[in-house]
Formats: structure tokens, sequence, C-alpha cells
């Protein structure tokens, strides 16, 4: 049995079509249709992609900051889960709206949180914003945030909530898309010398 070799273009084609990840949105999450993660040299691109009228009932509170999530949930609000074995130091985040959010409150933040047991309506635990929208999603809206994010002091993983960025609509969400981009640099970026 003879070796197949692969071609560069071979290569590169696949390596920039992304991994599929496993989708780690709680069941009562709004629906993430997919979520890729892909390493470039010592950057980790992670992608999810989600759907504010995919059924799941996604449902905004009129309040500021609280997770939007299915109507009533108790826990497993969070649209991924964050690791830094698997996504890396996270420093930078932005959503890209593909169908403009309509009924529920189109102002939409990206926050990551401590707990995945943090329910639809109330605030996410131990909170920290990654982006924060400042108005409406509209159609080919990208709204991002460069900072150091994502703090791994710890290994514990962090859950990605979506919130409310405004406190004016309440309301199951009829439509809506976003892209979700992370960006991160590989925990085995710079190795210990030795």
């Amino acid at each position: 049995m003879g070796s197949r070799r692969l071609g560069r273009k071979r290569i590169k084609s696949l390596s920039s079509r992304g991994v599929s990840d496993t989708i780690t949105a709680g069941v009562n999450a709004p629906i993430v249709t997919r979520q890729t993660t892909m390493r470039v040299g010592n950057k980790i691109i992670t992608e999810i992609s989600v759907d504010l009228g995919g059924g799941n009932t996604e449902t905004s509170t009129a309040t500021v900051d609280q997770i939007i999530g299915k109507g009533s949930a108790t826990e497993a609000c969070q649209i991924a889960v964050i690791s830094l074995a698997t996504h890396g130091h996270i420093t930078f985040a932005e959503i890209a709206c593909l169908e403009a959010p309509t009924t529920g409150q189109p102002d939409i933040d990206l926050v990551a949180g401590a707990n995945a047991t943090d329910d639809q309506g109330a605030t996410v635990t131990g909170v920290q914003k990654l982006v924060e929208a400042g108005g409406a999603h509209s159609l080919g809206s990208r709204v991002g945030s460069a900072a150091s994010l994502v703090n791994f002091d710890t290994d514990a993983d962090v859950n990605l909530y979506l919130v409310t960025g405004a406190g004016s609509t309440a309301g199951a969400y009829d439509a809506g898309k976003l892209l979700i981009t992370l960006e991160g640099i590989a925990s085995d970026a710079v190795p210990d010398h030795g």
C-alpha cells in the first residue's frame, strides 16, 4: 500500500475551511448552527453562528445586561463554552450581523461569565464584557473589541452569553442571525525554554 501525498494547495484549502468544533451551547441558549475553530500559526480563530429566530423562543427582557435565551429558562443559556486549551487566550471578539434581529432587543452584547447555570433574564455571574454593540444590530453591521479580553488565570472554562445592550425592547425574536468571531493566542505560542 502506497502513501498518498497532499499538495500544498490542497493542504491550504483544507486548513482554511476551519475544523468543525463541537457545538457547546446550552439547551436553553439561542440556536447555534455552527461552531468552528481553526489554528493559523499561533492564532486560533473561533466562529460561532447564532440564529435568534431559530425556534428556541429566544427572548430578551427590557432590562440592560440580562441574558437572552429560551423564555423563562433556568440555566444552560450560554452560546458557547470556551477553554484555554482549545480556543487560546482570547484577545479580540466581534459580532457581525447577517440578518437584523426583530421583535426582541436588537442591541445585543457579548459577555463572558463564570457559570453555565445563569438563567434567561438574569445577569451573568462574573461578567466580562467582550463586545458592546452600542446600538441596534442591522444587516451588515460589525462591532468588535480589541483588548485583553478573556483572562484565563486558571484552566477554568468561560461561558459566553448574549445579553441585552439596551433596556427598551422585550420579546421573543422573529429573526436575527449573528456571526461571532473570537481571536485567541494559543497557550503554547511561546514554549518554555529548556
